[in-house]
């Protein structure tokens, strides 16, 4: 069987087709398991994002409390500045009594155009002119906070929130700062418990403050959060993140002051409401576990239930052997009902054909056995007729008449002798030709030559089984070679006279020869004379064959060769003599 061929059956086997059923059966089922489950799953992550985002925003809630008072002061302060002027005293001292009132600030001044401060909570005058902070606000003025780390007016690190100050027509007129320290911002993102890392960072990902300082800062710019200008997509989301360590992380990005101050979350697996489980990697994959856990139950349902005793019911049937009724037969105990029954009419067929075996081999035994009567029967009654020709040759006083009334008798002889190889052989289908050669060889060379003949006779017949209807034709034309050589042979000048009878076999293609020697007769010296009918009936038997003959007569010798194709029979098993090797006998 070749591959392919193997390859089909298996792919139109009855196990296959079931699993490819069950297969689709299911789908849906999963299908629907996984949706929902990726559903699930996207709800949970986006409620976790809204949490987080919400717990970033109170963490800060302190920190964004300051910053917009700051803003707020810085406005209030910058209409003081604008009404009584940068030159006035009074601005400065009341740019010092806020910072003497409010401890959350430790510097408050006016920055006129020329970028000189000459108000502020400090008598000395400023020149902000070189500063670069200065000249960014000057190219783009607007309200920002910066991050300085040494305070000119302070002499701290400070965070400082600006605004622009305009006068009555729009115009600008300068800038009034307030300074909050840094290490206020620090503490107040750093006392919150909740969020692990905190950070204040301007549009552009500046960091303004950081709840662990140096830490903070390293985290962030490691999963370059910061330095890194903050797109308007994700203001008030959050980003997800892989740590180095392969731990997972998100950053919720909350604005605190319009666009310009947002506070940045750092939030890790063990510090999220709804990360991961132990088994959290396989939730997205357990619909699948599931659908595949009921596919493999439902098929070993099948094959427990069905596939198995339908096996074992093929592979008994495939093995039925009316020999051996017993391992023919199929129990199915522990089957479903309806395998059962399939079980118990197989046996009831297995029983119904050894009983009708049983009926016609008695019935062909008793056939073979009148057979076998019948041609017993006809051989003894040929018999019984060559015992009344021979007592009639011997009343016969006329030599010509008692030749031919032998001729007859010998061919009595030979269908008595085919009658009988048919009914004392193993099969009456075929009949060994070799054997019944033989007797009828021997026969007709015993009875017409003497011992004082002197001739020598070979005989060598290959084992043959023919047809019946072929044995009878090849015994009379062997008869009829074999006593046109006992008339005929010769005695040579140097040699003895010689008859040869052979039976060669090549396959199915069968070649009779019968051969004697030439010279003066021997049966002329015996007296003996024919009657010429032989010739005839060769070509009569010859016809019967389908056979081909051939007569040469060389270096002596005269030979008539028959060549013709057996009829194929089947083997039977009394067939033990060595195959086609030629059975030798000679006188």
């Amino acid at each position: 069987m070749s591959f392919w061929t193997g390859l089909y059956r298996w792919a139109v086997s009855l196990r296959v087709r079931l699993v490819m059923l069950l297969s689709l059966a299911l789908l849906p089922l999963g299908a629907i398991a996984v949706i929902q489950t990726v559903t699930v799953i996207g709800d949970a992550e986006e409620l976790e994002e809204r949490d987080l985002i919400a717990r970033t925003l109170n963490a800060v809630r302190t920190e964004h409390a300051v910053l917009r008072r700051a803003y707020g002061a810085a406005d209030g302060l910058g209409v003081m500045a604008l009404t009584l002027g940068a030159e006035d005293p009074a601005c400065s001292r009341a740019m010092s009594t806020f910072v003497d009132t409010e401890a959350a600030f430790v510097f408050a001044g006016f920055i006129s155009l020329d970028g000189v401060m000459r108000c502020s909570s400090v008598s000395d005058e400023i020149d902000f002119s070189d500063y670069a902070t200065w000249k960014a606000f000057i190219e783009n003025p607007g309200p920002a906070v910066t991050v300085n780390n040494n305070g000119a007016a302070s002499g701290q690190s400070v965070v400082v929130a600006s605004v622009d100050v305009r006068d009555a027509t729009g115009a600008l007129i300068g800038a009034l700062s307030v300074s909050v320290p840094h290490d206020l911002t620090d503490e107040l993102l750093g006392a919150s418990e909740d969020v692990p890392y905190l950070a204040l960072v301007d549009q552009y990902g500046r960091i303004l403050s950081a709840s662990t300082g140096v830490e903070t800062a390293d985290r962030f710019e490691r999963l370059g959060l910061v330095p890194n200008e903050i797109p308007d997509i994700v203001r008030g989301q959050s980003v997800r993140y892989e740590q180095p360590d392969g731990s997972r992380a998100m950053a919720a990005i909350v604005p605190v002051i319009d666009d310009r101050i947002y506070v940045v979350g750092l939030w890790e697996s063990d510090q999220m409401s709804y990360g991961p489980t132990v088994l959290g990697w396989v939730v997205p994959a357990f619909p699948i576990l599931m659908y595949l856990a009921t596919l493999v139950i439902a098929i070993l349902a099948v094959e427990r239930l069905i596939l198995r005793h339908l096996v074992r019911l093929g592979k008994t049937m495939r093995n039925f052997s009316p020999d051996r009724p017993a391992l023919s037969r199929v129990d199915l105990r522990g089957a479903p009902t309806e395998i059962r029954q399939m079980a118990a009419q197989y046996n009831a067929l297995i029983n119904a054909i050894i009983a009708d075996r049983a009926m016609l081999e008695t019935s062909i035994a008793e056939k073979d056995l009148l057979l076998r009567e019948v041609h017993h029967r006809v051989k003894n009654n040929l018999q019984l007729i060559a015992s009344i020709m021979n007592m009639q040759i011997r009343t016969v006083a006329d030599g010509t008449a008692k030749s031919v009334l032998r001729r007859v008798q010998d061919r009595v002889i030979s269908l008595s002798s085919l009658h009988k190889a048919i009914y004392a052989g193993s099969s009456l289908k075929t009949v060994r030709a070799d054997h019944l050669l033989e007797e009828l060889v021997r026969h007709s060379l015993s009875t017409g030559l003497t011992h004082r003949a002197g001739v020598k006779t070979d005989v060598s017949l290959a084992q043959l089984d023919i047809d019946p209807d072929q044995a009878v034709p090849l015994a009379l034309l062997a008869n009829e070679l074999v006593t046109n050589a006992v008339k005929n042979v010769g005695r040579p000048p140097a040699d003895p006279a010689h008859i040869g009878v052979s039976l060669m076999t090549e396959g199915l293609n069968v070649t009779l020869s019968v051969e004697n020697t030439l010279g003066p007769k021997v049966l002329d010296e015996l007296g003996q004379d024919g009657t010429g009918l032989g010739a005839r009936l060769i070509d009569a038997f010859v016809g019967q064959l389908g056979a081909t003959s051939q007569i040469t007569s060389d270096d002596g010798h005269y030979r008539c060769t028959v060549s013709f194709t057996a009829l194929e029979v089947p083997e039977t098993e009394d067939a033990c003599d060595g195959g086609n090797m030629p059975v030798a006998k000679a006188s």
